[in-house]
């Protein structure tokens, strides 16, 4: 069998979404990715992707704990439904072993437990009450005694003790999307990152312990791990968790329990309004408010069609910021289609967008659903006659594009990622370099993002010192800058809504070389 493409798991998750649709079987989102996943899984089994694994952890200091390489460690065999059961991997090092832990498996319905233990298929689960609201400013820690004299000072609440510190991760390895989000590659770049600077001695003298879970891209299991890793591996921060669902249904837990989330993926306006959040990525509404810019002011396009996700908060303020900057522009949007969130069928808003019939379509939808889109329309044989134009997330989907052929050449996306343009930083020199060390894709947006999570947290807990804890963390997260290279300006976060990076670029895709090209030079926006 050959490699899984995005094409074929767009247009299998479709079809099969379509026929249990039809056959009057009420189907949820995440039935739908659980189908997917299984697909993903015969696939694997077939020879063409390896098996999955649940759970990985950093083992003790030193020690390689997910296999005897990168890939085996991260392609370990999956824990079924239920708790699972311990095992143990080799390690990198003669002799070097630690545990993986296996995590709770998919159950077929689709149903996830709450960590009270309740839970319905397709239902989001939540991680128990809270009790902050507002936006809890870091406070001086309580109860944290002096150290000893010659003693670095431990805080095991906060994922610190006086030789480790514990960071925790959270990625849908096991999901039938992984392929699409490079989840594996994510999990693996900061499981190396962790393993350099351990092999350096460490953070302030300690050594970093990285525990990561499979949530399945399910926001149940994604409320249960997270809970896991806050309450029982004490973790100091959480980095780059790749799961809109998520990042979304946990963000209050977190804030409660004064956990820094670091790189959250899923453009969620909790992201960028929590004050424990620091994001890397613009918001939908900023990255909105470009392509529309670009498409009528800049291009002189005035008659655009737009797509967004009607139950997908961060998709409905992307598509009222393009109609916003379309109409400011002096444009008109001829038709707007706002599906649901994984629809099955996409004919009908096809059909109205093609009757409307747009010069350009410009969507601020996720990049599945836009993979949904763009398969329905060639299967109607209809592209616009300029072309799409998509939200960041697509410059980083080159298998998407790829799967689209010469259908998606010309097509425009906007991008806050570019290691093109930071030739003479240290910092993107060496995360070139350390990425094509451990054989992963320099231009890829999401190893990017991972490796631009952990410098972060590197750099803030260098900066706490032997204080380090959850609210020093924060403190020194909250004044930081940082140059990572790849934007237009130095990464800050001050306290406040959108606190991201602020840098968008114009790229557009070349189906004969199979590149996103370079449109226009990093311009810095603001929401």
């Amino acid at each position: 069998m050959e490699p899984l493409t995005v094409d074929i798991i767009g247009r299998e998750f479709y079809f099969l979404s379509s026929k249990l649709g039809q056959g009057g079987i009420a189907v949820s989102g995440f039935l739908r990715n659980s189908a997917v996943a299984m697909l993903a899984l015969v696939a694997a089994a077939c020879g063409s992707t390896a098996p999955l694994t649940s759970v990985g952890t950093q083992g003790a200091p030193g020690a390689q704990a997910l296999g005897s390489d990168a890939s085996q460690g991260l392609d370990g065999s999956a824990a079924g439904a239920g708790g699972g059961s311990a095992g143990t991997a080799a390690g990198a090092n003669p002799g070097a072993s630690g545990s993986v832990v296996a995590g709770t498996g998919t159950a077929a319905t689709g149903a996830a437990a709450s960590p009270s233990g309740v839970g319905a298929g397709g239902k989001s689960a939540t991680v128990g009450p809270t009790t902050t609201t507002g936006r809890a400013a870091p406070g001086p820690g309580v109860g944290k005694g002096p150290a000893a004299p010659g003693q670095l000072p431990a805080f095991p609440e906060d994922g610190v003790t006086a030789s480790t510190i514990t960071i925790g991760g959270i990625f849908p390895i096991s999901s039938g999307f992984s392929q699409v989000f490079n989840s594996k590659e994510l999990a693996r770049m900061v499981t190396k990152l962790v393993e350099r600077t351990n092999a350096a001695g460490g953070i302030n003298g300690r050594k970093v312990r990285f525990v990561w879970y499979d949530d399945g891209f399910d926001p149940g299991r994604g409320a249960e791990v997270v809970k896991k890793l806050v309450e029982q591996d004490k973790v100091t921060a959480i980095i780059s968790t790749l799961s809109t669902f998520t990042t979304q249904t946990t963000a209050k837990y977190l804030l409660d329990h004064n956990v820094a989330h670091i790189a959250p993926e899923g453009y969620q306006p909790e992201s960028y309004s929590m004050p424990n959040f620091y994001p890397v990525t613009n918001f939908f509404d900023v990255q909105g408010a470009r392509i529309g810019k670009y498409l009528t002011c800049e291009l002189g396009i005035k008659r655009v069609g737009v797509w967004s996700i009607a139950d997908f908060p961060a998709s409905k303020l992307g598509g009222d910021s393009i109609v916003k900057a379309v109409q400011a522009c002096g444009g008109t949007v001829v038709d707007r289609e706002d599906p649901k969130f994984f629809e099955a069928d996409y004919t009908p808003y096809i059909l109205r967008m093609r009757a409307a019939n747009p010069d350009v379509i410009a969507s601020a939808m996720d990049p599945l659903d836009d993979a949904v889109m763009v398969q329905t329309a060639q299967t109607q044989n209809y592209r616009p006659p300029k072309g799409m134009m998509f939200l960041s997330a697509m410059s980083a989907f080159k298998s998407i594009a790829q799967g689209m052929g010469s259908f998606a050449d010309g097509f425009w996306s906007v991008s806050e990622f570019d290691a093109s343009v930071g030739a003479n930083s240290p910092l993107l020199n060496d995360f070139l370099t350390f990425a094509k060390s451990i054989g992963l894709d320099g231009s890829d947006r999401f190893p990017l993002e991972a490796w631009s999570g952990w410098a972060i947290f590197e750099a803030a807990a260098r900066a706490a010192g032997p204080e380090l804890n959850r609210t020093t963390l924060r403190r020194e997260l909250d004044k930081l800058d940082i140059d990572l290279g790849f934007a237009c300006e130095p990464f800050h976060f001050r306290p406040g809504p959108k606190k991201a990076n602020p840098c968008l670029r114009v790229m557009q895709w070349d189906a004969k070389k199979q590149v996103w090209n370079t449109l226009k030079p990093f311009e810095r926006v603001v929401g």
